[in-house]
């Protein structure tokens, strides 16, 4: 069974309450915290950076200097008061809709990008996927409520002419051997809740460096971008650099890339996780139908 999300310790403060099952409509009100976002309209000239999320680890382009509007702990506390926000308005939601992207390092080794429409459901959790690349084609449903909890898979390629459809183990050597994390934390739920904690511990970490800017644009929306380095190991670091994108607009938590210590000074440090979710769409009412097998649009035993 998937581990039960913890749920957001604070109220919302700057969020209007969203019906639980509307599609999301997004807006760009942030009231209670306009004299902040005036603070940092103050050089409204500077030049706005593409941040190429999925190719080499843009390190240049995420420490231009110029363009930094929080730094220190100003930083660290205004990322988490937003992330808290995401928790809680993302806690009305029950499902989920997004092209996900994921890069992850196994076994020492960065493996290629995967591309993948992804939709998740909270109640009951429910996991539907198809690849764009590399496993073009490949499909898997999982519900820890059906098929024996096991992760159905359509290989897709030629490989789905001999084995149209396999069941694995969501948490066996097979299903593992491609992912960092489990099959039960895909979804945007859990991934915040993953950055907000980070960022609880990087609060009581003084040797943490923070800085925000607020003109990245990642996948087409405009996002803060927030940088944490850490420049040596200590109990709570996790990694040498954390990177996270939250949409301007929406004020949800789009994507974050994650990097290991550099074996030398001067080296450029190994990015070990990187994650985007793109077109994100909330509450779009999403049905057992979408978590079916037999769904007509899928390929689940079909040669």
């Amino acid at each position: 069974m998937p581990e039960a999300r913890r749920q957001p310790q604070h109220e919302p403060t700057i969020m209007a309450p969203r019906p639980p099952r509307g599609r999301m409509v997004f807006s760009a009100g942030m009231v209670a915290i306009g004299a902040v976002l005036v603070t940092m309209y103050i050089d409204s000239s500077r030049r706005s950076h593409e941040a190429s999320f999925l190719a080499a680890p843009p390190v240049e382009a995420l420490e231009i200097q110029e363009d930094e509007v929080l730094r220190g702990t100003a930083a660290t506390r205004f990322c988490t008061l937003l992330l808290e926000q995401a928790c809680a308005k993302l806690a009305s939601y029950d499902d989920m809709s997004a092209t996900f992207h994921r890069q992850e390092r196994l076994d020492g080794v960065l493996a290629e990008p995967n591309v993948m429409q992804l939709k998740v459901r909270n109640a009951p959790y429910s996991v539907f996927a198809r690849w764009t690349t590399p496993h073009e084609g490949r499909e898997i449903i999982w519900r820890p409520d059906a098929n024996d909890g096991m992760i159905m898979v359509y290989p897709g390629g030629p490989r789905a002419w001999l084995l149209p459809l396999v069941k694995v183990d969501p948490f066996g050597d097979q299903a593992m051997s491609e992912n960092r994390r489990p099959v039960s934390e895909l979804g945007i739920w859990n991934f915040a809740d993953r950055l907000l904690e980070g960022r609880r511990l990087d609060l009581a970490e003084p040797r943490v460096d923070a800085w925000m800017t607020q003109d990245q644009r990642i996948a087409n929306r405009d996002c803060y971008s927030f940088t944490f380095l850490t420049p040596e190991h200590t109990v709570t670091a996790r990694n040498y650099k954390t990177v996270i994108f939250i949409d301007r607009e929406t004020e949800l938590p789009l994507g974050c890339q994650l990097f290991g210590w550099p074996e030398n000074d001067g080296d450029d440090p190994p990015l070990e996780e990187s994650y985007l979710f793109e077109d994100l769409e909330m509450g779009t009412g999403l049905t057992d139908l979408a978590f079916d097998v037999d769904n007509p649009a899928y390929h689940f035993g079909k040669r």
